[in-house]
C-alpha cells in the first residue's frame, strides 16, 4: 500500500505516533551506518500534527542522538504539511522553535496548495520550500510554467531554497534549475532503495548529474 492509502486512515490514531517513532529510529540507524561509509548527506522526515504537539519529542530525539552519536541535528530536515498547521498553531510554533534552536532544519511540504503558506513562512523558521508535485507536473504548459516560475520567484525573494517534488526526467530538472529550483525529488533521481544500497548508489548518481 502506498502512504496515500494508509496514512489518512491512521491520521488521528495512536498507531501513527508509533509508526513515526519507528521511522525516526530507522533514520538514525541508517544515517549512522552511511556516515561510517563516508556518506555525508541529510535525510528529510515528515512530522505529523501529533508529533508537533508531543512534548516528549525533544527528549525522544535526544535519546536517539545518544544512541547514535554520529548523527547531528543538522543532518535532519523535518518536513511539515500545511494541514498540520491549521489547528492550534501556538504549541506547534513552540516545538518548531525549540527544534530549530537545537540545529534541526524545517521544510514546508506541498507548498502552494494552501492559503496559509505565507503566514507559516512568516511565523516559522522554514529553511526550505517543497513545491507541490501538481505544479511540477504541469511545468511544460504555458500556464503551468508561469505559475511555477511565479512560485519560484517568490521563494527567491525570501531567499529560501526550493525542492521540486515528483521530478520525472533530467530534462525537466534542467529546465526547473534554470528557473531557480535548487533541489529535486522524484524518480528521475532514484526509485526507492533499500538502505544498504544508498552508499553504492551515490557515486553513480553524482556522475550522471549535469553540471
Amino acid at each position: 500500500m502506498s502512504p496515500k492509502e494508509f496514512l489518512p486512515a491512521i491520521a488521528q490514531h495512536h498507531l501513527l505516533r508509533k509508526l513515526d517513532d519507528r521511522v525516526m529510529r530507522l533514520v538514525f540507524q541508517d544515517i549512522s551506518h552511511w556516515h561510517q561509509h563516508g556518506w555525508t548527506g541529510h535525510v528529510a522526515i515528515n512530522l505529523s500534527y501529533m508529533d508537533l504537539r508531543d512534548p516528549s519529542l525533544l527528549s525522544l530525539l535526544a535519546s536517539y542522538h545518544q544512541q547514535w552519536p554520529s548523527v547531528k541535528p543538522h543532518a535532519l530536515t523535518f518536513e511539515i504539511l500545511e494541514s498540520a498547521l491549521l489547528v492550534d498553531m501556538d504549541p506547534v510554533k513552540q516545538t518548531v522553535s525549540k527544534l530549530d534552536q537545537c540545529g534541526y532544519h524545517f521544510a514546508l511540504d506541498d507548498f502552494g496548495t494552501g492559503f496559509s503558506s505565507l503566514v507559516h513562512l512568516r511565523e516559522l523558521p522554514i529553511r526550505q520550500i517543497k513545491i507541490d508535485i501538481q505544479f511540477v507536473a504541469d511545468w511544460a504548459s504555458i500556464a503551468g510554467s508561469r505559475l511555477l516560475q511565479a512560485l519560484l520567484a517568490f521563494a527567491q525573494t525570501l531567499h529560501v531554497p526550493t525542492v521540486a517534488e515528483g521530478l520525472e526526467s533530467l530534462e525537466q530538472g534542467r529546465a526547473l534549475a534554470r528557473w531557480g529550483v535548487t533541489g529535486w525529488q522524484g524518480y528521475a533521481i532514484s526509485y526507492p532503495l533499500p538502505a544498504h544500497e544508498v552508499v553504492s548508489w551515490q557515486p553513480h548518481f553524482d556522475d550522471s548529474m549535469p553540471d
